[in-house]
C-alpha cells in the first residue's frame, strides 16, 4: 500500500481515480503497491523547486532496506516547550534505546529554506530603494537645469499677464510627459525580460497587476515630487530677474 501526490495522480491517472490503482516501480527488483491515498503536492528542499511526482510507502515495507532513521509531524495547540517535552518522554517510553531526537518546528525549518530570499530580498530593497533616491536626483537636475534654460520665456509670460498657477501647471506638464514616457518604455520591457524576471520572483507573475501598478504609482508620485520643486521656483520667479538672466 502506499500513497501518492497530486502530481503524480495527474500524470498516471489523469481521467480516473487513482484510488485502488496498482503503481509498478523499479527499486532493487520490480515492485508494485496499491493507492490507498492522495495527498497535495509539498515542496521538500527549497520553496522554488517544482513539483515533482512522489509517493510513499509504509516506514517498514519489504520494497527495500530497512530505514535507518524517520522524521513524524505533530500538529499542536498550546506551548510548544510543553509539547516538545511530551514528545521527547513519549518516545522514551516507546524506545528507550533511540538516542535523543531532534524537534524543529515548521517556522524554524521554513525559516532556515528561505534565508537565501530573504537575503535577496533585502538587498533587491536596498539597491531597488538606492535607484530610485538616483532616479529622483537626476530627475530633479533634469527639470532645475530646464527651468533655468527657460528663465527668461517664464519672465516674459509672467509679464505678459501669466498667474503662477500657469507657469506651475505648465512645468509639472513636462514632468508627467516624462512620466508617460518612462512607463510606456518600461511596460514593454517587462514583457521583454518577461522569462528572466519569473525565475527571481516567488508567489508573484512577472505581469502581476498589483505589483507592476504600485509601483508604477510610486515612480509617478516620486517623478512628480522632485519637479514639483523647480516647477515651484519658477511660478515664483520676479519676472525683471528673469528678463535679465542669461
Amino acid at each position: 500500500m502506499g500513497v501518492i501526490n497530486q502530481t503524480l495522480a495527474h500524470k498516471y491517472f489523469p481521467n480516473a481515480n487513482p484510488i485502488g490503482k496498482r503503481i509498478w516501480f523499479d527499486h532493487d527488483h520490480p515492485q508494485q503497491f496499491v493507492v490507498v491515498g492522495v495527498v497535495a503536492d509539498s515542496k521538500h528542499n527549497s520553496l522554488r523547486e517544482p513539483d515533482t511526482a512522489q509517493f510513499w510507502l509504509p516506514f517498514f515495507n519489504a520494497a527495500g532496506d530497512e530505514p535507518s532513521f524517520c522524521s513524524f509531524q505533530v500538529r499542536y495547540t498550546g506551548n510548544e516547550a510543553a509539547i516538545s517535552a511530551a514528545v521527547r518522554a513519549a518516545v522514551k517510553e516507546a524506545a528507550p534505546a533511540v538516542p535523543p531526537i531532534q524537534i524543529r518546528s515548521m517556522n524554524e525549518l521554513m525559516g532556515e529554506s528561505l534565508t537565501t530570499e530573504r537575503l535577496i530580498s533585502q538587498l533587491s530593497s536596498f539597491f531597488g530603494l538606492l535607484a530610485l533616491v538616483l532616479a529622483s536626483i537626476g530627475l530633479y537636475g533634469v527639470m532645475a537645469h530646464n527651468v533655468a534654460s527657460k528663465t527668461n520665456e517664464i519672465g516674459i509670460s509672467v509679464a505678459l499677464g501669466a498667474q503662477p498657477s500657469d507657469i506651475l501647471r505648465i512645468v509639472l506638464r513636462e514632468t508627467v510627459i516624462i512620466v508617460a514616457i518612462g512607463v510606456a518604455l518600461g511596460l514593454p520591457s517587462i514583457l521583454a525580460a518577461k522569462r528572466w524576471i519569473s525565475g527571481q520572483l516567488f508567489g508573484l507573475t512577472p505581469l502581476d497587476p498589483l505589483a507592476v501598478g504600485v509601483a508604477a504609482l510610486i515612480l509617478a508620485a516620486v517623478t512628480v515630487a522632485a519637479g514639483y520643486i523647480p516647477a515651484r521656483w519658477a511660478s515664483r520667479v520676479d519676472p525683471m530677474v528673469a528678463l535679465r538672466y542669461e
